[in-house]
């Protein structure tokens, strides 16, 4: 009994810090205050979820899966796009290669509730096991929300069908930690020990499979556990066991053929992308440190951690080596995907950098806050009843004076713009099953949420690049249609017509070709792969002026596209405007630098100019890149002639 009564007294004592108003009134009780304010805070997400509808990449992979089979299509995405073998697996069996939109709904209340889950998980892991749990819910709740309301993406990273490819890392990343946590207090007990590094494990291979942020994460967490515990001869195999298992995954990402197809064409510059990952990392440290409520809930946080569970302060949990480490990771986890996507990062895929960021945050806090405790006797008062009503009121004041994901889904669900894009996407639906002909015409969305809506490109026929081909496709053969298009558009069959002019090419009819795409170009005359298209017939056809012209619309509407460049570089070339030529055949190479022949023909006409040192570097580095190019060979045995 006596002991039942220390209990009690000790879990009053973790409970007090959230305030000293405790003998007000109850509706005074600022605890309840907070409850009800988080309560009434995470309801706007939830309600949204109501109102989803799946997009774009859901119909392409459903689609697959339904074609190929689940292992032929996982095998496909493997080899032609990309090694994350468990986002592709979860992509795969989305919701709509079942024919639910139902499910499609519950994924993103889903993707919320294990989020909570997981920080719930580590915060009892992280030695907050004798907090009570109504106390760890409220931090686990706080963590969540302050999440989904300052990242970057919330359409794509939640209420996307699809979204779980990047939350699950998140989750099993903190789900890891704590097993790892479990493991090492696990000494001595060896069916215990066992189970929890065979979970540890699981979480490995599955997590690392997400996408490659996580994995940077887990490969760094696991070799500094090893390295900082060398010594340590009782945990030593397992921390062993634990990394080679992750190079394992890693292994089986980063030799995926598809990464290699992905990225083809896309220029990497190694200083340029540090530069950029750099700027791009303290950008995004200044808006969430500034423009969300993280700090003041810092200061309320710091009381309260320092009545949580001590730790033993010794390597990655002393806030000496902990905080310059997680300051360097943060940075270092833009660098990844600033390189491979040529500069500029996803939103998407800075949520993940985002949760990081935020659980990375309140841990550091926490430590620092352990070892004042520890070892100098630094005593944090309780903050008084009014302070916590500041607090709050500050919050709230923040939250909804600045943009933020909780001001956009409110506005969304009051205004009745999700519910209107609801009834809008249930009629669209409707018009396609009644359709009989295998062109159906839809309406166009009048009401796009911000916090539901990013794209139509599987109706919209005036983006004409590659992925809206990609989704419309997808889309159409879902429905059993031949084709779906946005109704009463001016440009309903241009997307068909540069098909139909690209055969004309490919059979050599030439004289149709350019008849085809003049007609088209009447219609449309910023459609860059019309001017592509009929630009190569009227090249062919020894009407180089005119090529010429078509080659400066598809630079100026595409100016990332190397192809462009090159062509346009070398009609000059033929024309004879050798300067104009250099700079074209020079933007070509800036965005595809490995590319042989834009070296060879460069090095033609710097030839030409007499810049013999120039056009012998650019042969060099195509004998380089394809030792068997005869024709930089030959250039090579003339130049070196005396």
């Amino acid at each position: 009994m006596a002991k039942r009564r220390v209990v009690d007294a000790e879990k009053q004592r973790l409970a007090g810090p959230l305030s000293a108003g405790s003998t007000q009134k109850q509706w005074l009780n600022p605890r309840l205050l907070w409850a009800s304010g988080l309560f009434f805070a995470a309801l706007p997400f939830l309600a949204l979820t109501l109102f989803v509808h799946p997009q774009s990449d859901d119909f392409v992979y459903a689609v697959r899966t339904r074609v190929s089979g689940f292992w032929e299509a996982n095998l496909f995405w493997y080899r032609i796009w990309s090694g994350r073998y468990t986002a592709t697996a979860l992509a795969s069996m989305n919701p709509l290669v079942f024919d639910s939109f139902l499910l499609c709904k519950l994924v993103p209340a889903a993707v919320m509730v294990l989020l909570f889950c997981s920080v719930y998980f580590l915060i009892g892991a992280l030695g907050a096991s004798g907090v009570p749990r109504k106390q760890r819910a409220v931090m686990a709740l706080v963590v969540v929300l302050l999440y989904l309301h300052q990242m970057p993406d919330l359409v794509q990273g939640i209420y996307w069908v699809v979204a779980p490819t990047y939350q699950l890392g998140n989750m099993l990343l903190l789900f890891l930690c704590g097993a790892m946590m479990k493991m090492d207090g696990a000494r001595g007990a060896g069916r215990k020990k066992t189970l929890w590094c065979a979970l540890a494990v699981l979480a490995i291979f599955i997590a690392v499979g997400t996408n490659e942020l996580t994995m940077c994460l887990v490969l760094e967490m696991l070799v500094l556990t090893a390295v900082l515990n060398i010594r340590d001869r009782e945990m030593r195999l397992s921390w062993a066991l634990l990394v080679a298992a992750a190079l394992l995954a890693a292994a089986l990402v980063m030799l995926s053929p598809g990464n290699k197809a992905r990225l083809a064409g896309v220029k990497q510059d190694f200083w340029f992308a540090v530069n950029s990952s750099v700027a791009q990392g303290l950008t995004y440290l200044a808006k969430w440190l500034l423009h969300s409520p993280i700090l003041l809930l810092a200061v309320f946080f710091v009381p309260l951690a320092a009545r949580l569970p001590r730790l033993r302060i010794s390597g990655l949990t002393h806030p000496a080596l902990a905080i310059p480490l997680f300051s360097a990771t943060y940075l270092a986890l833009f660098f990844p995907p600033c390189y491979g996507a040529g500069g500029v990062i996803e939103p998407r895929t800075v949520n993940v950098i985002c949760f990081f960021f935020l659980i990375g945050f309140f841990v550091n806090v926490y430590l620092a806050v352990n070892c004042l405790v520890c070892k100098r006797n630094t005593a944090f008062p309780v903050l008084p009843a009014y302070v916590s009503g500041l607090i709050g009121a500050a919050i709230l004041l923040m939250v909804f004076v600045c943009d933020s994901n909780l001001k956009n889904a409110c506005e969304d669900l009051f205004t009745g713009t999700a519910y209107r894009y609801d009834q809008a996407l249930q009629e669209r639906y409707q018009i396609i099953r009644e359709c009989g002909s295998p062109v159906c015409d839809v309406p166009a969305l009048r009401d796009r949420p911000r916090t539901l809506f990013f794209q139509e490109m599987a109706v919209d026929e005036r983006t004409d690049d590659e992925n809206g081909f990609v989704y419309r496709d997808s889309y159409a053969v879902y429905f059993g249609k031949q084709r779906i298009r946005l109704a009463h558009s001016p440009f309903g069959n241009l997307v068909f017509q540069q098909r139909a002019l690209d055969e004309l090419l490919q059979q050599g009819r030439l004289d149709e070709a350019i008849i085809y795409g003049e007609e088209t170009l009447r219609i449309r005359d910023d459609f860059a792969q019309v001017h592509f298209s009929l630009a190569l017939a009227l090249q062919q056809k020894g009407r180089v002026d005119e090529a010429i012209a078509h080659w400066r619309q598809v630079v100026k509407l595409r100016p990332t596209l190397p192809d462009g460049h090159f062509n346009l570089g070398n009609a000059l070339f033929q024309r004879g405007k050798l300067d104009e030529a250099v700079v074209h055949y020079g933007d070509a190479l800036r965005l595809r630098p490995a590319w042989v022949e834009a070296h060879c023909n460069l090095g033609l006409v710097l030839g030409s100019q007499g810049k013999k040192a120039e056009a012998l570097a650019h042969f060099q580095e195509a004998l380089r890149l394809n030792p068997g190019c005869q024709l930089a060979r030959d250039k090579l045995a003339i130049i070196a002639k005396p």
